[in-house]
Parts: C-alpha cells; sequence; structure tokens
C-alpha cells in the first residue's frame, strides 16, 4: 500500500505550478509571439516592396 499512499500524498501536493498557470502562461507567449510576427511582417513587406521596385528599375 506504500504505492497508494505516494500516489496520494503526489495529488495534495501544492508546490509547482498547475495546469491552469501552464495554460496562462501558453496563451502568454502565444500572444507576445504573435504581436512579434505581425510587427515584423509589417515592417518587411515595406522594405521587400521598396527593393523589388527598385531592382526594376
Amino acid at each position: 500500500m506504500a504505492t497508494g499512499f505516494a500516489v496520494l500524498q503526489f495529488f495534495r501536493n501544492e508546490d509547482g505550478l498547475t495546469v491552469v498557470e501552464y495554460v496562462v502562461a501558453a496563451a502568454l507567449l502565444v500572444s507576445v509571439v504573435t504581436l512579434v510576427f505581425l510587427t515584423l511582417q509589417t515592417g518587411l513587406s515595406g522594405k521587400f516592396s521598396s527593393t523589388i521596385s527598385s531592382a526594376g528599375n
């Protein structure tokens, strides 16, 4: 029965992050990465357009 006791202790242990905290952290990470890519897309689009138009001349 020592295994059953160890499992109960594991589930009662409140140390560390919970699943909810991991989900919130993942959502924040996805938001930041999306914002970075959207910002870079806007800047790079203008640079590619000017490079292509100057290469055509």
